[in-house]
């Protein structure tokens, strides 16, 4: 009861959501490994702490670009996992963001303010 099933397929679930008292639970199961689903699972554990708001902090509008923040060094770094040229909005922790185009598998370093 209480249960929110997000994904069936071939008659099985998925991917399922609870809420239960003040805790969260994601269900999911059969998704293969590629960039959207991997961004699904960040997601997913976000909303199961309810970090929703922690979404948009190192992060970048295109699933095939990471943002990797070394906040020790003040370093972060963007990163396009394809072989082909990409487009992003890179969010950093202020809540500030800027467009960015990668080479590809181009790395990019910047230092923190």
């Amino acid at each position: 009861e209480g249960t929110d099933v997000i994904k069936v397929e071939d008659g099985s679930v998925q991917m399922a959501a609870k809420d239960f008292g003040q805790g969260r639970a994601v269900y999911i199961s059969g998704l293969p490994f590629n960039f959207p689903n991997a961004r699904v699972l960040l997601r997913s554990i976000l909303w199961a702490c309810h970090g929703e708001e922690l979404l948009h902090q190192w992060y970048s509008s295109n699933v095939y670009v990471d943002c990797h923040a070394y906040v020790e060094n003040k370093k972060f770094c963007v990163v396009n996992n394809t072989f082909e040229e990409q487009e992003t909005e890179v969010y950093t922790d202020k809540g500030e963001s800027f467009t960015l185009k990668l080479a590809a598998n181009e790395i990019r370093w910047f230092t923190m303010d």
